[in-house]
């Protein structure tokens, strides 16, 4: 049998190498994803370790607030850096400020706020205390002098002399580039801009002045690094400071980075289960018409001895030969992926130093493993029927394949729907967490239920959608009609794979749009203002508080507040907390206070969003302990709630309490309320003209204020669109199989329509149209997936803003028409050897 098996592969090699195809790309794109974030992780672990070799320990502050992004800590008094200088064994000691900075491009353009292409400031410090050596000229001595990392100034064509913009807390300033810089053995941070300035102007731009956000230290010779830690910490008794050996410090930001990568590889890897799900209803499709076809060999061999058993153990090996080499074939091709996927990432901005891909055990066996897993679950079904084939099959003239609908298959079918649908229902109900996984399981069950009760709906459904085929094309549309139906099952379980992906996209599409209608509407209900002033800025940074001085000063405005955010310690977690001129803001902005007064709200008063209150069990008088990086625990009073959620917070103080706990002052919006007597034009040239002199402030009337939010959406949009696009085209891998393998066992019918007068024409169109309604089929069985689960998402997000449903027309049937024309595209190869097809030995084939 197992000399079979492989006589079996090797017999229709070119049927399962179109099967295979389906878990290359699948897992190709599953390996690919892992090779690169195991190249990344290798590399800045790398970076990290060569930065802090000669450091022996780091002193800071602890973690006061560990947020889902970000850590916030308080800084380290200039006064401590003296006092570890004169610690026995400490060869050398030296404030080190890292922070928030904006570079102006050679262009005019400013860097990436956040994320990819970010600008980090910092100071320079001594030789064999800082991570970044000179690749050209000198170190920066006065106020005006910055020294930029080597790969940004390449990228923007600087050199030694000319002047650099740098932003900070103090607002735009010139510097002379005097020299450029490496970090540890790159040209630059990857995903960064660096900055280095001298100490004070560092402290001025990117600190605070009198402090540093930690203090490096080299030990004497002969001191050992976990000595002198003890040492310093020793010293420090009572300073609550945290103090680190260099090799500690380099865990901690490998672990970071780690951590951080986690969810870059979980986006990733999304994206690949769901190519290698789509790709389970190509085998399963495949394998069951390849052995529906070899249903009378299967049977001979029964006639002549085999067991069931033996049957089954054959037709799973042929399908364990699919899927190891699958498999192997995915991880070669994914070692290429990761290539392209690194080529992409510097494109965004993160540019991945050079250096050797990491082909990591565990991607191996994993992408083995999966590929053979999946091969395996798919072609299990198809092999239980094939060992049930009856031995007397073998004398039939033909294979039979039974295409009539089981009493069974309605019955799971329906349960599966029923079961998906009523854990769907209860995720709309649901909040949080359990509401996501509730909706994502029942959507699950439902698409299997779907795809069990395809072959009842096929039928009747083809019979729509084959209209039209039949008004244009005649009697080859009427035959592809006919040829789409006659085996429902191998029509539905080709069509569902393309309705996953439809769905998906689909789904993604009125979830985009239904996003964008409703934070528009947030915006046409609640912004009441003229003008904002956009930093571009959402976790941390923005601009100085000095622009907004400036604005309030000029003759056409009436009225200007601020919206600053930090990251806070609450209720055993972290949140972001707002500040705003809560004097001012009813002017710009309507926060649909329900109790109490947005105006109370100053003095160690707090606003806290509705469903907020009601979750923590607040109300109007009550107290909530806040936890800054700067002042600890700060207990404040509820002095009103409000609904409102196109702010990005559930907790809002004013500028006053904000001030007094907070260190940094960055102004992410500025809302401005002009004169009602001066017009809009005369208004915007005069604000336009007051924010020449920042490059990163953006000034957006209503409409481009709305546009700037939903912009961000359409970015996603069209990255998970790519990413998709690997299911959609196995889908269509998929039609084009289950084509050429239906063409193969119709040979002889083909021949006869050919010798009775069928055009080559005709059988191609006649192919075509076929391709086209498995296509609309699935399409319209995602177009209802789609809405079914854009309409349960959106239902469950009404809490947080979601609440207006929209069902983009054009795009869906765009949707749809690209399906229907990718169908033909998939039929292309197919219909060729249809038509091709010599008529005597087409007539003559058993």
């Amino acid at each position: 049998m197992f000399r079979l098996t492989l006589k079996g592969l090797w017999a229709h090699k070119l049927r399962f190498a179109l099967t295979g195809l389906a878990v290359v790309l699948g897992v190709a794109f599953m390996a690919g994803t892992r090779v690169l974030t195991d190249t990344m992780s290798r590399t800045f672990d790398g970076l990290f370790t060569t930065a802090n070799d000669g450091i022996d320990v780091v002193v800071q502050q602890p973690v006061a607030v560990d947020g889902e992004f970000t850590e916030a800590r308080e800084r380290v008094p200039a006064a401590v850096v003296d006092d570890i200088r004169g610690v026995s064994g400490v060869s050398a000691a030296a404030g080190s400020v890292q922070g928030f900075s904006q570079l102006v491009l050679a262009d005019g353009e400013v860097g990436a706020v956040e994320g990819f292409g970010a600008t980090i400031g910092t100071n320079w410090l001594p030789e064999g205390l800082s991570p970044l050596q000179l690749a050209s000229g000198r170190a920066p001595i006065g106020t005006r002098e910055v020294v930029v990392d080597a790969a940004t100034a390449a990228d923007q064509g600087w050199v030694i002399g000319d002047t650099v913009t740098v932003l900070g807390k103090s607002g735009p300033r010139d510097f002379s580039l005097v020299g450029t810089a490496r970090y540890g053995d790159v040209d630059g941070l990857p995903g960064a801009s660096l900055v280095a300035v001298e100490d004070a102007t560092a402290q001025e731009m990117f600190g605070e002045p009198g402090a540093y956000d930690s203090v490096v230290v080299t030990a004497a010779p002969g001191i050992a690094s976990d000595t002198l830690a003890e040492r310093i910490g020793t010293s420090l008794h009572g300073g609550g400071y945290e103090v680190l050996t260099g090799a500690q410090d380099t865990a901690d930001k490998q672990a970071q980075m780690k951590e951080d990568l986690q969810f870059f590889n979980a986006f990733l890897m999304t994206f690949a289960y769901i190519a290698l799900f789509v790709g389970m209803f190509i085998i399963y499709n495949t394998f069951s018409i390849v052995l529906a076809q070899r249903a009378k060999d299967l049977a001979m061999l029964r006639a002549i001895g085999a067991s069931r058993r033996q049957v089954l153990r054959s037709v799973i090996g042929e399908a364990i030969g699919v899927g190891v080499v699958a498999a192997a074939v995915g991880l070669g091709l994914g070692v290429a992926m990761s290539f392209a996927l690194k080529a992409l990432l510097g494109g965004v901005g993160l540019d991945i130093p050079g250096g050797g891909m990491v082909v990591s055990t565990a991607t191996i066996v994993t992408s083995l493993v999966v590929g053979l897993a999946v091969t395996l679950v798919s072609a299990i079904a198809p092999a239980w029927r094939a060992s049930r084939v009856a031995p007397m099959a073998a004398l039939r003239d033909s294979a039979v394949e039974r295409t009539t609908t089981s009493v069974r298959r309605v019955l799971v079918g329906v349960g599966l729907t029923a079961a998906g649908g009523v854990t769907f229902a209860a995720g709309t109900v649901a909040s949080g967490t359990e509401a996501v996984q509730l909706l994502g399981l029942g959507a699950l069950t439902a698409i299997l239920g779907l795809f069990v009760l395809g072959p009842v709906v096929a039928r009747p459904v083809i019979r729509i959608l084959g209209f039209p085929a039949r008004r244009i094309s005649g009697t080859a549309g009427r035959l592809a009609r006919e040829n789409a139906r006659r085996n429902p099952k191998r029509t539905a379980a080709t069509a569902s794979a393309l309705m996953v992906g439809v769905g998906l996209v689909g789904f993604i599409t009125i979830l985009a749009s239904s996003t964008k209608a409703s934070i528009a509407d947030a915006v046409d209900r609640s912004f009441r203002g003229d003008f904002v002033v956009d930093s571009g800025a959402w976790e941390e940074g923005g601009f100085s508080p000095a622009l907004a001085e400036e604005l309030r000063a000029l003759p056409e405005v009436a009225s200007v507040a601020p919206l600053r955010s930090t990251p806070v310690g609450v209720d055993g977690g972290s949140t972001t907390l707002l500040a705003l001129d809560t004097t001012a803001i009813d002017r710009h902005f309507d926060l649909d206070v329900s109790s109490g007064a947005i105006t109370d709200v100053h003095d160690g008063g707090i606003a806290v969003r509705r469903d907020e209150a009601e979750d923590l069990g607040l109300a109007v008088g009550d107290t909530v302990t806040m936890t800054f990086a700067r002042t600890g625990d700060v207990d404040l009073t509820v002095d009103a709630i409000f609904d409102e959620r196109l702010v990005d917070s559930d907790w809002i103080v004013d500028l006053g309490t904000f001030e007094t706990n907070v260190t940094d002052q960055y102004d992410r919006w500025v809302f401005v309320d002009t004169v009602d007597t001066v017009d809009a034009a005369t208004a915007n040239a005069a604000l336009e003209a007051a924010l020449g002199a920042w490059p990163n402030a953006e000034l957006q009337d209503q409409a481009s204020f709305k546009e700037s939010i939903t912009a961000e959406i359409d970015q996603l949009l069209n990255l998970i669109y790519g990413l998709l696009a690997l299911a959609v085209v196995i889908a269509l891998i998929g039609i084009a199989n289950t084509l050429a393998l239906s063409v193969h066992e119709r040979r002889r019918e083909l021949g006869l329509l050919r010798a009775i007068g069928m055009s080559r024409r005709q059988v191609r169109t006649s192919v075509r149209w076929e391709a086209v309604m498995i296509s609309l089929l699935g399409t319209v069985l995602g177009g209802i997936v789609a809405v079914l689960g854009a309409w349960g998402i959106v239902h469950a997000l009404q809490e947080e803003g979601i609440g207006t449903m929209i069902v983009p027309a054009a795009p869906l049937v765009t949707i749809g028409v690209l399906a229907g024309m990718a169908g033909v595209v998939a039929a292309t190869g197919p219909a060729r050897r249809a038509a091709r097809a010599d008529v005597l030995q087409a007539i003559a084939a058993e």
